[in-house]
């Protein structure tokens, strides 16, 4: 049994987690082993991308106060055994990471999700692990920033070539 203080400071944590965090998703962890848990929680804390935190549902409900606007769209879905996970750094990787377990596993289950303050359904949540990472993002930008000015150069370098070529041409052709 928790004790009404625990209670207090759980709520204050998630509370202020929520506010710190990027995004969040709430996934039913019913069926899986501990050492599958464990082993999802190694993953996420490990790179330090998030926090899973599996708590009663009244406690997820009072502290999504801290995101108002994904109360109502998470709040509908907190039935049966949930953890709330908070993303602190790129929440791509950790929807990523969630959905590698609901491939490995096939009985974790992503229920709903946050991001910046936005509720986000499961298609959502789908596309945003599909998306590439962050530095393949970057990658592709800078490339797509660097092709014009290449093609540029190469315009620019055209015609002094041009004209060296039309002055070796005459210089062949006075021999």
């Amino acid at each position: 049994m928790i004790t009404k203080v625990k209670q207090e400071e759980q709520v204050k944590y998630l509370s202020e987690s929520m506010k710190k965090a990027k995004a969040g998703f709430l996934v039913n962890f019913q069926g899986l082993s501990v050492q599958q848990i464990t082993e999802m929680r190694k993953d996420l804390r490990n790179k330090g991308l998030a926090d899973m935190k599996v708590c009663r549902n009244t406690l997820i409900r009072k502290a999504l106060s801290a995101w108002p606007e994904a109360k109502e769209h998470v709040g509908s879905q907190l039935t049966g055994s949930n953890a709330f996970i908070l993303a602190f750094e790129d929440p791509s990787r950790v929807a990523k990471i969630l959905y590698d377990y609901v491939k490995k596993t096939e009985v974790l289950q992503i229920k709903a999700g946050v991001l910046e303050g936005k509720g986000i359904g499961i298609q959502d949540i789908k596309t945003l692990a599909t998306l590439p990472s962050m530095e393949v993002l970057r990658a592709q930008l800078l490339s797509m920033l660097s092709a014009p000015m290449s093609q540029l150069l190469s315009v620019f370098s055209a015609v002094p070539q041009g004209l060296l070529r039309v002055f070796d041409a005459y210089k062949d052709k006075g021999k």
